[in-house]
């Protein structure tokens, strides 16, 4: 019937799920192309992130390959380049080859590739090794360390604490004070509170708690707003801040609960302890915070020191994994800044800890100093590392509303004597600092000459004859000389802008520093390239860790037949889609027809049943 209607509408009946599949692996083709145009048009180098995930189980293994840079339209993007599945170990060699097979791919070479955002595993300074082979570039400046990776490693160092010099004791105390520490994570506040948190895991209990916030609403007259308990996750950014957070704004409904689940205890447990035989008594051990009788004033204190203690790791998450579309947050040029500021935060914490009276029954764990030592002892190891790639200093010197703040920040306090004091710690830092970065400009500025060299045209034909050689060789050093010369009596472009005053803060460029470069870019045209090369590196591997959360709800128990090849494809054209990407030819399933997000999501719903290779 369809036939004898319309040839062509025949044509288009997906005539089983195995169509389906073609249909997304062939649009997925179809935007290959227009992607890799895409990107040629970028006004930037282009950035990578990448990262390894396994689905549940272990059945696949995934690297998620990211791209950052500015468009042919001038905006700030990140997106999705790759998925592809990953076999085998994961070795840096490994992982480098499957990034740079999906690079190539898309037309990224070695004068477009840009800066590597990775986290801290050291298969990813092999990889990058590997990839600078590849693409012919210097590993230890192209390779940065995400710096959320390294802000979550210091938050759960407040919380956990594991170094011997962090601990102030003397070192006879030492082992003693590291059995307390163990056996306080597991039976301290901290534990009791995960504890309480991991049982209100069943509708059931889920329901006590919501009942219990109604009551609570109700005493005091207030309407209810019904929330759940966060569950802290290690891989998480801020994951455990939330936590502490929320179970502060849920400590009423808590401590009910808590009393709730005793007397539901002490009732069960009653008729069995009256009993002379007490072999007769439950086998097996009541939950940890029923052993410990819940939480205590002084164990709420120290949850709430917590929420200090981690509010500026928090605030400096959400400032670095943000990426506003003009460069204005979750760029590099914060990071520098950024982890001054908590390094001082850091220095104020112990200060302020070492003042608190710990013969106060409320008051918070003696060993908070330890854990906050700790973590500012591991953030100022990596701030440290950040002078192996000059780009940090550079983001930051090139941003036109702080471009003179390292030089205050860094400089050595003039009540400082070096022969009475010793050398300071921070000196040579802005000397050093400032020497790679213009190593960097000039390898850019020489770059920049040689290439108009390359194009600029004899202004003269050569004399024909046997001398032709000769002079098109004379006439062509002539040139070359003079262009030289007229480079040389030019003065540089980074010491003419050095000379302008910063942005005030009201300025609106001040918000947008690649908006400022491009207005710029006549008078400063090679600087304010560099500069926007630099400034549209990203801060942090965030945009993998989303990919990966998406992944993940893609991948659930009912949709592990869905091969890796289908998933990557879907993954990536939802990340064009958003893009606005146009594919350059149409499906051989269909004419111009491509998926919408909402039908990609249904896909993915329906494909789950199905076994598709």
């Amino acid at each position: 019937m369809i036939a004898a209607a319309s040839p062509l509408a025949e044509a288009l009946l997906w005539r089983s799920h195995q169509t389906l599949r073609d249909h997304i692996i062939a649009e997925y083709n179809a935007y290959v192309p227009a992607v890799t145009a895409y990107l040629r048009e970028a006004r930037s180098l282009i950035h990578v992130s990448f990262d390894n995930w396994t689905s549940t189980g272990g059945q696949y293994a995934f690297t998620g390959l990211c791209v950052h840079y500015l468009n042919g339209e001038g905006k700030l993007v990140d997106h999705l380049l790759g998925l592809p599945e990953l076999h085998g170990a994961h070795t840096g060699n490994n992982i480098a080859s499957v990034a740079a097979t999906i690079l190539r791919l898309f037309g990224v070479n070695d004068t477009s590739v840009g800066y590597f955002v990775l986290n801290n595993a050291s298969n990813n300074d092999t990889a990058v090794e590997s990839l600078a082979e590849e693409f012919n570039f210097t590993a230890s400046e192209r390779r940065l360390r995400c710096c959320c990776h390294i802000l979550n490693l210091g938050a759960q160092l407040v919380i956990w604490g594991k170094d011997r010099s962090a601990y102030e004791n003397d070192a006879a105390h030492l082992d003693d004070e590291e059995k307390y520490m163990d056996e306080w994570r597991k039976y301290g506040p901290i534990g009791v509170l995960f504890d309480v948190i991991a049982s209100i895991c069943t509708p059931q209990t889920r329901q006590l708690l919501e009942r219990l916030q109604r009551d609570e609403a109700e005493a005091i007259g207030v309407t209810a707003n019904i929330r759940q308990l966060v569950k802290p996750v290690k891989t998480r950014w801020n994951s455990y801040f939330d936590t502490f957070v929320r179970a502060a704004e849920l400590h009423g409904p808590i401590d009910s609960y808590i009393e709730f689940k005793l007397k539901e205890h002490s009732a069960a447990t009653a008729p069995l302890r009256r009993r002379k035989n007490r072999e007769q008594l439950p086998a097996a051990q009541p939950r940890l915070y029923v052993r410990e009788g819940g939480l205590s004033g002084k164990d709420w204190a120290t949850i709430t020191e917590y929420i200090q203690l981690l509010e500026p790791f928090a605030e400096a998450t959400r400032l670095l994994e943000g990426r506003g579309r003009h460069g204005r947050h979750g760029a590099i040029w914060e990071v520098l800044v950024t982890f001054e500021w908590l390094l001082d935060q850091l220095e104020a914490l112990k200060d302020r800890l070492k003042d608190v009276n710990y013969e106060d029954p409320d008051a918070p764990e003696d060993h908070l100093v330890t854990h906050v030592n700790l973590a500012h002892s591991k953030l100022a190891e990596y701030y440290e590392k950040f002078d192996n790639a000059p780009v940090y200093y550079a983001a930051t010197v090139l941003h036109p509303r702080y471009k003179n703040h390292l030089a205050a920040l860094w400089k050595v306090p003039n009540t400082h004597i070096t022969a009475r004091d010793g050398v300071h710690y921070r000196d040579g830092w802005l000397d050093n600092n400032h020497r790679a970065f213009l190593r960097m400009w000039q390898e850019r500025s020489n770059a920049a000459v040689d290439v108009a060299d390359a194009i600029t045209p004899p202004q003269k034909k050569p004399r024909l004859g046997l001398s032709a050689s000769r002079s098109a060789f004379l006439q062509s050093s002539i040139e070359t000389n003079l262009r030289q010369v007229e480079a040389s009596l030019k003065e540089d472009e980074y010491e003419i802008w050095r000379r302008q005053p910063a942005l005030a803060e009201e300025d609106r460029l001040s918000l947008n520093p690649l908006l400022y470069w491009e207005s710029v870019a006549r008078q400063f045209p090679v600087l304010s390239k560099f500069a926007i090369n630099i400034l549209t590196i990203p801060a942090s591997a965030a945009d993998c860790e989303r990919t990966f959360s998406e992944l993940g709800d893609m991948l659930g128990t009912r949709r592990l037949h869905m091969k890796p090849e289908l998933v990557a494809a879907l993954q990536s054209l939802k990340s064009w889609k958003r893009l606005g990407i146009q594919p350059a030819t149409t499906s051989t399933y269909g004419p111009a027809r491509v998926l919408s997000d909402e039908e990609i999501s249904k896909i993915q719903e329906q494909m789950s049943q199905f076994d598709i290779s």
